[in-house]
């Protein structure tokens, strides 16, 4: 019995506490269960949205300011989805220092701090087939036959969870802690209430601020 929770942010700008956007796709047995598209009102300070952005998720700012906060929108997803706040639940989400430093930058923001298990199939990727030219999730969907409408957050969110499952179908795992553990690697544990993670290497790594730090790691 496998179940876990893939998710995916979108952001109005580089800062990464202007999350627009949020897709969570909810698998059980191996098999989507439910999926949520969320749109989040940005702080005040964090909301412009740069063209930059827009071009990439197609979120129009009239749309994502007019909707709830990250503290209304999660209180509603716990409420919601049982699992989310359910100790051990692993989350899947592709290229996790940008997802898991725009969600420790919120919960700290709204004083929601709580620690999560993260698994991160592009870093899992780069060590089953080292000698790809790509690591986008775009281009490993494409190669894998996943369906993928890239920058929606559900669909990447869930291009991520099939891709995650493929990696165990490919190595025989009947679990990601025993898939890591195979490849020399561990389960990414978030501090959120110190900023940091420690990753899959088991390294210490402070969650970035902005898109530019996220180039710097």
């Amino acid at each position: 019995e496998l179940n876990f929770i893939s998710i995916d942010f979108e952001t109005a700008n580089d800062n990464l506490l202007s999350a627009c956007a949020l897709g969570v796709v909810e698998f059980e047995n191996s098999t989507m269960r439910s999926e949520n598209h969320l749109l989040i009102n940005p702080p005040y300070f964090q909301r412009r949205l740069k063209e930059e952005n827009y071009n990439i998720h197609k979120i129009p700012y009239d749309l994502y300011s007019k909707s709830s906060s990250f503290k209304a929108v999660w209180s509603n997803l716990t409420n919601d989805m049982e699992n989310i706040i359910k100790p051990g639940t692993v989350f899947i989400c592709f290229n996790a220092i940008f997802d898991v430093s725009v969600l420790t930058n919120l919960l700290n923001k709204y004083n929601l701090s709580r620690d999560f298990l993260f698994y991160d199939p592009m870093e899992v990727a780069k060590n089953l087939w080292p000698n790809r030219k790509s690591y986008s999730l775009k281009n490993i969907s494409n190669d894998l036959g996943i369906e993928l409408d890239h920058h929606n957050p559900v669909s990447d969110a869930n291009a991520a969870g099939i891709l995650s499952l493929k990696q165990l179908e490919e190595t025989g795992s009947s679990s990601f802690d025993e898939l890591l553990d195979n490849c020399g690697l561990q389960m990414i544990k978030t501090d959120t209430k110190n900023k940091f993670f420690i990753n899959h290497y088991g390294n210490k790594v402070e969650v970035a601020r902005n898109f530019q730090d996220i180039r710097k790691k």
